[in-house]
């Protein structure tokens, strides 16, 4: 009973007391930058009159910052609506706040609250917002690097301050430029010449009037490129040295119209200009280029530094142009093996493989040897054996246009043989030079010893053949054949079956043996009859004289008188037995035997006038 006492008390004694309602609404929006308005509404109510004061203040992590503080009338029961019947001032958030914070509205009678309200809470930030925007991202170098971007505080509101642009560069930062913010804008241009290529980063630190900032870290990305696109062709596949080239093209991605164009091969270097993005060049291929595939490097660049390459397969076509002879030997023996290598080399000194004729003259041009055969291979080739002593030719040649003759020395060869076969003997010439000797043989039997001399000239491959039963008796004979240079060759026990035979004078012989001895008779009385008579004069010496003088005379006379005789007998005896042996070979031959040449025939007919 007492309890309920207290409490009907109580209520009256809260009844009678003032009371007071003030109610916030607001903010709009959850987050603001520093220097932004925050709208707030609401009311404040009075169950009496109330004459105080109103404060407003902004309160962020227990920091307070004042608003303002006015005066005001609250007349009783009324409510008054804010903004619209309490004049709040704006509110605008202060520089140095951040975090969480809140609007405090407070009634004040003196230093004592009497009453207040507090708004939503909101977040107070610095940063801002930004979209970039970049015109190409791949700025060639000396152009223009051009990006926009629109700043925006995080309401919404256009950002105007300033912002710093910074290039990211293989690990290292560089600011660039600083550049006005204006309406929310910045167009920003960065002319490229001077840079690395590359890839880069852009940063921007953004800064507004009322303190708010952000750093856009990677914000853009771009890269300098110095590659010039260059297409380039030639007039045609094949060329031969010295002729003429011709080289056009197009460079694309030129900053500028002041491009070179360098065109190389080898050691060959020609020079042009782009003109309209476009290049040709005429040149001539140098006469010592190396045959094959070859490469024509094009190089265009511009004095930013930007560079293009291109390479063309120029194919040039081997010219046989040297052709060296290797030879084994200097000089060479009849029947020496001589080896040769014709060694054919194109314009540029490198070896070329084609075919080579290859052609060999004696020293009287005339032609003993002719092949085609394969450069670089080794072609051998025997000397023949009766190769004429002196300077030969060895010519190679590839197609009449390239010859090369180197001289082959061939000795000289004096060599003879002497063979005895079936008792036939054959002295040869075996060497490559003729050879004029006396050629003795000397057969020693078991009852005489014969002698036969043969003086003739020999040229190589010629030989003297004597059957030497027509020469020699039957017997066993030891004989030698003496050679030219003081060589002999020994034949032993030959044996002569059929020898020549010891026959009786023919009437021929008989004949001519009668010749000898009437004209012996004829010389004799021929010298009698013109002997003078010595009459010696008694009386006279002068006439003794005279007589003395013509008997010498008449001695002389008789002395080669004597000598003709005896020259002329031993011619008879020659005679005799050339015409025993022409007699001998007859009689062979109406036996079917060996026949007269015609040389002895005409040695008959000489003889016989």
């Amino acid at each position: 009973m007492k309890r309920g006492l207290l409490i009907i008390l109580i209520m009256i004694l809260m009844a009678s007391i003032a009371s007071a309602e003030i109610v916030i609404n607001g903010p709009e929006n959850s987050v603001y930058n520093l220097g932004d308005n925050v709208d707030i509404n609401g009311y404040v109510w009075q169950n009496e009159s109330f004459d105080g004061f109103i404060n407003t203040k902004i309160v962020c992590s227990n920091i307070e910052y004042p608003v303002k503080l006015f005066n005001i009338n609250i007349p009783k029961d009324q409510q008054l609506n804010i903004p619209e019947d309490v004049g709040l001032p704006e509110i605008i958030i202060p520089p140095d706040l951040e975090g969480n914070c809140s609007i405090v509205v407070e009634l004040l009678r003196g230093v004592d609250v009497f009453d207040s309200g507090k708004s939503d809470q909101f977040e107070v930030v610095k940063r801002l917002d930004a979209a970039f925007e970049i015109e190409n991202e791949n700025v060639q170098l000396g152009d223009k690097i051009k990006f926009q971007a629109s700043l925006l505080k995080v309401n919404g509101g256009d950002v105007e301050g300033t912002a710093n642009i910074y290039f990211k560069y293989d690990n290292s930062k560089y600011l660039i430029s600083a550049v006005e913010i204006k309406n929310g804008k910045i167009n920003f241009e960065y002319d490229s010449a001077g840079l690395k290529p590359g890839s880069y980063v852009v940063d921007v630190y953004a800064k507004d009037n009322s303190g708010n900032e952000f750093m856009f870290e990677d914000a853009i990305m771009f890269n300098i490129v110095n590659n010039l696109v260059v297409s380039a062709n030639l007039n045609k596949e094949r060329y031969k040295p010295g002729e003429v080239v011709r080289v056009s093209g197009t460079v694309d991605n030129a900053v500028n119209e002041n491009v070179n164009v360098e065109i190389s091969l080898g050691d060959l270097k020609e020079t042009t200009k782009v003109v309209n993005g476009q290049f040709s060049k005429e040149f001539i291929l140098p006469k010592d280029v190396k045959s094959g595939d070859n490469k024509l490097k094009i190089k265009v660049s511009d004095n930013f530094g930007n560079v293009g390459t291109e390479t063309l397969e120029l194919e040039v076509l081997a010219q046989p142009t040297k052709i060296d002879n290797v030879l084994n030997l200097d000089v060479f023996q009849p029947e020496d093996v001589l080896e040769v290598t014709p060694m054919l080399f194109d314009q540029a000194g490198d070896e070329l493989s084609m075919s080579v004729l290859v052609e060999i003259l004696n020293t009287k041009e005339d032609e003993v040897f002719s092949k085609t055969v394969k450069s670089n291979q080794k072609l051998i080739y025997r000397i023949p054996k009766y190769a004429m002593p002196g300077m030969w030719v060895l010519r190679t040649s590839v197609n009449d246009d390239v010859v090369q003759e180197s001289v082959l020395t061939i000795a000289s060869l004096q060599k003879v043989s002497a063979e005895i076969e079936n008792n036939v003997l054959e002295i040869k010439n075996l060497g490559n030079t003729k050879v004029k000797d006396n050629f003795e043989i000397v057969a020693k039997g078991s009852k005489d010893t014969f002698k036969i001399n043969k003086r003739k000239t020999l040229y190589p491959n010629s030989s003297i053949v004597l059957n030497l039963e027509n020469e020699l008796p039957s017997d066993v004979y030891d004989i030698t054949v003496r050679l030219p240079n003081n060589e002999q060759e020994f034949f032993q026990d030959v044996q002569i079956t059929n020898g020549k035979p010891i026959k009786s004078l023919n009437k021929f012989y008989v004949l001519l043996i009668l010749l000898f001895i009437l004209f012996i008779l004829y010389m004799m009385f021929s010298n009698k009859k013109e002997k003078p008579k010595r009459t010696i004069p008694q009386t006279h010496k002068k006439k003794l004289m005279n007589v003395r003088k013509t008997l010498d005379e008449h001695k002389q006379k008789e002395h080669e008188r004597i000598k003709t005789i005896k020259d002329f007998k031993e011619t008879i005896l020659q005679e005799i037995k050339k015409t025993e042996k022409k007699a001998e070979e007859a009689l062979r031959s109406k036996k079917g035997e060996v026949k007269p040449t015609s040389e002895e025939n005409n040695d008959f007919a000489n003889m016989f006038g």
